[in-house]
């Protein structure tokens, strides 16, 4: 025995370098000046450290007291960037091809209208873009020049579903509606046609093969879509979709102001399991028969497949509001709230805007009085819109504000029994409302 500590297990008695590896089980002693310059084998050897000759033998190796390893120096890697405003390749120096891609939205105008600003951002890199919504959003899509595939579901009935349950996962289970799960499986069917397809509404449309998709998460069939066509699938979404501790899944129910914990981390495996549970079976059978993929066995987890594959995320919305969390990892990223396109008549194929249609709403905006706060409703389907009204009204009063309140869907009522505290507006371009008020809601 010496001053002389063990340090770690390395190579063989042959004098290697330390830190490389053979069968040998030698072990190196550091002297106390850190020099290290002896080593013993597993039958036991003569050392030399600093000059100190000791005789060790195997009883005596193990003996020592365990080997304390230096700690290891960090890793440094370079942070990798899954989005990124080019057109050349992250890996080598070659331009990227021109591609096929498929943008797969399930929801409501509200959802739709991000992904067309979206599409006509790519559109100006030289890919060909198709947005595979509903129907009733064809109109919108094409009006901007973008191309539209038509899929399965109807938003309005898929709206005041949601109403009803309260968006949570309990709610879903306590209003139940067989229809949903009909509808669902129809949405479901209508992807693989959405990203292989020609539009069937246009006769003089081009065939079209997705390269890469992009998919919002209620539309649920995207993973399964992509691996048939073996394409690269992105995840875009306004609302948190990926596990967390630092808030809940927004259809959890639990509530938003708590601190971080194990809970909200859970409660997006819970959400994620609850949907797959429920669709499980028609989402089996739709990739043995159509798709011809393998089951996903139940109990394997089949509800998050897109973070246990890593699929790259981007959450819409700014890091200034919502800082991405230190849990996410780095195919995660808050790329920032994506701007409404124009509603210039020179950018869409809409009629040209006319301010003077909203005159009265002018007028009332430029009246002296409180500030002015914008409420939107949306496409939301309300139940009981006297009850909701009534409510706003309350509200103007209470705070002493007027109120702007936007609702499509549903009619709301507040102009007169607020006595012109609040003001009730139809569908109305946001990119020239919204600049005139104090702040908003939706």
């Amino acid at each position: 025995r010496t001053s002389s500590r063990p340090i770690w297990t390395s190579s063989c008695v042959c004098r290697s370098p330390p830190g490389l590896n053979c069968s040998c089980m030698t072990i190196g002693l550091e002297a106390a000046d850190g020099s290290c310059d002896a080593w013993a084998g597993a039958n036991g050897a003569t050392l030399r450290s600093d000059s100190v000759i000791v005789d060790v033998r195997s009883s005596d190796i193990e003996a020592l007291p365990p080997p304390i390893l230096p700690p290891s120096p960090p890793i440094r890697r370079k942070t990798r960037r899954w989005v990124r405003n080019s057109t050349q390749s992250a890996r080598v120096p070659v331009a990227l091809p021109q591609l096929s891609i498929a943008i797969l939205v399930v929801g409501t105008h509200g959802d739709v209208l991000p992904f067309v600003s979206l599409a006509k951002a790519l559109q100006a890199k030289g890919h060909r873009v198709r947005i595979a919504t509903h129907a009733t959003h064809r109109r919108l899509v094409l009006a901007y020049g973008v191309e539209h595939y038509p899929i399965a579901g109807n938003p309005v009935q898929l709206s005041q579903w949601m109403v009803e349950s309260g968006g949570t996962v309990v709610g879903e289970v306590l209003h139940f509606h067989p229809s949903k799960l009909t509808m669902l499986n129809e949405i479901v069917r209508s992807l693989w046609p959405a990203v292989t397809g020609k539009d069937p509404f246009d006769f003089d449309a081009k065939p079209f093969i997705a390269d890469a998709i992009i998919a919002n998460p209620p539309c649920i069939g995207h993973v399964h879509v992509a691996e048939a066509l073996g394409v690269p699938l992105h995840m875009m979404f306004p609302q948190p979709w990926v596990t967390t501790k630092s808030f809940p899944h927004p259809m959890s129910g639990l509530r938003q102001d708590q601190p971080g914990a194990e809970l909200n981390a859970l409660s997006y495996s819970v959400a994620d399991e609850a949907f797959w549970l429920g669709n499980a079976q028609a989402l089996n059978s739709w990739r043995r028969s159509e798709l011809h993929l393998p089951v996903i066995q139940i109990g394997t987890l089949g509800g998050n497949i897109t973070e246990r594959f890593h699929v790259p995320f981007s959450f819409m919305w700014s890091p200034a509001f919502v800082p991405k969390p230190a849990d996410w990892g780095e195919h995660v990223e808050v790329v920032g709230s994506f701007q409404p396109p124009s509603s210039d008549s020179a950018t869409s194929g809409f009629a040209k805007f006319d301010p003077a249609a909203y005159a009265e709403l002018s007028a009332w905006l430029r009246r002296r009085g409180p500030p002015v706060i914008f409420v939107g409703f949306g496409s939301m389907v309300i139940s009981d819109v006297a009850k909701i009204s009534l409510m706003i009204v309350e509200a103007a009063k209470l705070a002493n504000v007027r109120l702007l309140v936007q609702s499509n869907w549903s009619v709301l009522t507040t102009a007169e029994p607020s006595g012109g505290l609040c003001f009730d507006i139809g569908p109305c371009p946001h990119d020239w409302l919204l600049p005139q008020v104090r702040t908003g809601y939706g």
